[in-house]
């Protein structure tokens, strides 16, 4: 599949459709995921991989035109003594699913994030 920003064309008349048919049938790899001084633990790149989890499943709630900009949107996740670090592929994919990685971050009891683009 070949990644395609969204573009939004908004008719008053209703004269535009869109067809939900075509949603994804995989599931979506997850990104780099890694902890800052894991030492071993895995406890701390598990809660990493929960947050994925569940922002993966947030973003199944939504509709395909959504789904579709899911896979690749975040190019890495790093908990940095519970900043949750997100690398986005760009802008949009940012202001499309911030709400829904950070969400997921703050209901594992943290609630400090830095991002980049990559």
């Amino acid at each position: 599949m070949t990644y395609q920003p969204l573009r939004f064309d908004f008719s008053d008349d209703f004269t535009t459709t869109e067809n939900g048919s075509d949603a994804l049938d995989y599931i979506v790899d997850p990104p780099s995921i890694s902890a800052t001084n894991e030492n071993g633990d895995g406890s701390l790149v598990a809660r990493v991989f929960a947050a994925w989890g569940q922002a993966s499943a947030t973003i199944s709630l939504l509709s395909n035109r959504y789904q579709r900009q899911w896979p690749g949107a975040i190019a890495a996740l790093n908990d940095h003594k519970g900043t949750l670090e997100v690398t986005w592929r760009d802008e949009q994919s940012r202001i499309l699913f911030e709400g829904a990685i950070m969400g997921a971050w703050e209901r594992s009891g943290e609630h400090a994030g830095a991002h980049a683009l990559a």
